[in-house]
């Protein structure tokens, strides 16, 4: 028997792209949990309690409080107390679309899932260009068991309490994330004046030096910082330990030394 699985969102101002995530995954979601931001300013509820008006959906709102791990735990209690029988949750934000390759992947799972892992982790390609190539790709934890351990923690980036042993990463599981104009300038400013202020001091005080490290070059290298993110890369792979991390901050750091011109 096919395995349960919820869709947890949280949504604030999705309405250019909202449908086309959840078109990219109908088929392979039982259960909906769509929490809305209060501070929505356009039609993404209305189209989405349209999109799911025959389907097993759980609706709530919630006020954002600049911390992205109490919404995703937030959501994830809501959840797993209003459909106690599923036994996976697959996280889609309102930009994301679900490679139409990985589909066959998902099915897979749900059927035969690998009882030894409590995380599957996704490649996630930002805003690729025509030929599909991304200006940015990391991996990112997408399906997650219904278990208590599995905790968000950092309010600038989602790291699970899950230990490394208990994740799986798979290379042909991608996650397009595309940003419309207007929402993409609002990440940019949130990604300024939030994530690098917190992703630095996650780094300085917490029990895990290195990964916020990580996540902080990606935004830095997102956000047009190269000598900043070159940096952060460089420290990371000093510090760090996470195997599939290590590969992509390798990746990142040999792009960005050779667009300074640094062929060694």
């Amino acid at each position: 028997m096919s395995a349960k699985m919820v869709m947890c969102s949280i949504l604030r101002d999705e309405e250019e792209n909202v449908v086309d995530m959840m078109r990219s995954v109908e088929g392979l979601i039982d259960y909906y949990c769509v929490g809305f931001d209060r501070a929505t300013t356009d039609k993404t509820e209305e189209i989405v309690r349209d999109y799911l008006k025959d389907r097993e959906a759980f609706f709530y709102h919630f006020r954002w409080k600049n911390d992205f791990s109490w919404a995703r735990n937030l959501c994830l209690d809501m959840a797993w107390g209003e459909f106690p029988d599923a036994e996976y949750v697959f996280l889609g934000d309102g930009d994301d679309v679900l490679h139409p390759m990985s589909r066959p992947l998902i099915q897979g799972w749900k059927e035969n899932p690998h009882p030894n892992y409590l995380v599957l982790n996704a490649f996630v390609y930002l805003d690729p260009d025509p030929y599909g190539v991304p200006m940015l790709f990391y991996p990112r934890c997408t399906i997650l068991a219904a278990d208590p351990k599995i905790r968000f923690k950092f309010a600038s980036h989602n790291v699970i309490e899950a230990g490394s042993d208990e994740q799986l990463l798979i290379r042909d599981f991608v996650i397009i994330h595309r940003q419309k104009p207007r929402k993409r300038a609002y990440r940019e400013q949130q990604r300024l004046e939030m994530n690098i202020p917190n992703l630095e001091a996650q780094a300085e005080g917490s029990d895990e030096p290195a990964r916020p490290l990580f996540y902080k070059g990606n935004t830095e290298l997102d956000a047009g910082l190269y000598a900043e993110a070159e940096q952060s890369f460089t420290t990371y792979l000093e510090r760090s330990v996470w195997h599939e991390e290590r590969y992509q901050a390798m990746l990142h750091l040999a792009t960005l030394r050779m667009l300074a011109g640094d062929a060694d």
